[in-house]
């Protein structure tokens, strides 16, 4: 399971309404393999392999949740948990569901526990 302190140490305050996305493969004693942020500006063709999947085939900027999955390519046999987070400005937690797209993702990687914040605090799905 993961804090909320711990997503936020270290984290610059800024003036935007929400800070970015940002997703943490997690194994089962909850130490961080890989972690990763979306991006506005860069796309990816594995972003756009499975927003070609969904219906949001215009959905091509890299989202955190397939940054992350990318990134542990080689360790996705250690994955235990996803875990997706958002603050606000004021620190507190805002909605950080997976969209359809990354949920395709998650499925294709075999992730079975995926947390994420929401307006109430932290939602846990089970895949």
């Amino acid at each position: 399971m993961f804090s909320f302190n711990e997503c936020t140490e270290g984290r610059p305050r800024t003036r935007k309404k929400y800070h970015l996305l940002t997703a943490e493969l997690r194994d089962k004693k909850g130490r961080i393999i890989v972690s990763a942020t979306n991006s506005y500006k860069k796309t990816h063709p594995m972003q756009k392999h499975w927003a070609s999947k969904t219906t949001k085939p215009d959905a091509i900027y890299l989202h955190a949740e397939v940054h992350a999955l990318m990134r542990a390519r080689y360790q996705l046999h250690l994955v235990h948990s996803l875990h997706v987070f958002r603050y606000d400005a004021h620190g507190n937690p805002a909605p950080a569901k997976p969209c359809p797209v990354c949920q395709q993702a998650i499925a294709w990687a075999k992730i079975k526990h995926v947390y994420f914040t929401c307006e109430d605090g932290i939602e846990y799905e089970r895949h």
